[in-house]
């Protein structure tokens, strides 16, 4: 899972929604909000590069927002903006900052009693870029916030895609990560498979992939009949394509499975 992956180009629906996000910033005429749904990184920093070369000649100021900052999200835009006024303003990270086992988040309830300050605060759009468990989050937490949003915009990753999202969580190692980005790492997982399942021929690798990993992930939190199940749905598409790593690595997933329900 090393090997570098070459991006194909912008899906045409891919394509249609930034060129909804780049309209709205070029027409807005002061604060609006913009939720950009996409669960593949490097789907987004492909999307966010494309975006900032057709609006060539905005400034499109940058921030990752952070949860152990020890000061407010809004805090933070403030301290990062200075007395800059951009065009828009783009932020990432907002996934990070969710208490999803608890479903509330105090960094989250303050933005949403902010809202009125953030529209005279920053006179211009603000698009959010986080994957679809965290808008749908967002929309749980801040609904006041989320009920004045200017759109919503939708991108959907292929096989080139999930395999570099994959490839990105082996490299974060889940088994050493803290219990709130483990929380993290499933919802992006069961985010990625039912992505790929919808999709009327999804790559069988991609596919493979996705449930393989997210069976571990269900398997480690003791979610055995889950696990077995995703392993039993990944095994053929190894097998279809020839993948003997692959059968194997399900293989031992479902014999740890057997082993925790004492099947041996």
């Amino acid at each position: 899972m090393s090997t570098a992956l070459v991006p194909p180009p912008l899906s045409a629906d891919n394509a249609a929604e930034l060129d909804a996000v780049c309209r709205m910033i070029q027409r807005a005429g002061g604060c609006v909000l913009g939720f950009c749904w996409v669960n593949h990184p490097g789907l987004r920093e492909r999307l966010v590069a494309e975006a900032k070369s057709r609006l060539a000649g905005f400034d499109i100021a940058e921030i990752e927002v952070n949860r152990v900052a020890g000061e407010g999200i809004v805090e933070q835009w403030e301290r990062f903006l200075g007395t800059r006024r951009p065009a828009a303003l783009f932020v990432y990270g907002i996934e990070h900052v969710f208490d999803y086992a608890a479903g509330y988040t105090h960094q989250i309830a303050i933005l949403n009693l902010n809202r009125g300050y953030i529209a005279q605060r920053f006179p211009y759009p603000i698009v959010f870029w986080a994957p679809d468990f965290a808008m749908v989050e967002f929309s749980r937490q801040a609904p006041d916030t989320w009920s004045v949003r200017s759109g919503s915009f939708h991108f959907t990753g292929g096989p080139t895609e999930t395999l570099e999202t994959i490839q990105r969580l082996d490299e974060a190692n889940f088994w050493s990560s803290e219990a709130r980005d483990k929380v993290e790492q499933k919802l992006l997982l069961e985010r990625v498979c039912r992505e790929l399942e919808t999709e009327p021929r999804p790559d069988p690798k991609a596919l493979a992939e996705a449930r393989i990993r997210l069976g571990d992930v269900l398997s480690f939190e003791g979610q055995q009949d889950r696990a077995e199940r995703l392993y039993q749905e990944a095994l053929p598409l190894f097998r279809q394509i020839g993948d003997r790593r692959g059968e194997a690595n399900v293989l031992k997933g479902r014999g740890d499975v057997a082993r925790m329900q004492a099947r041996y």
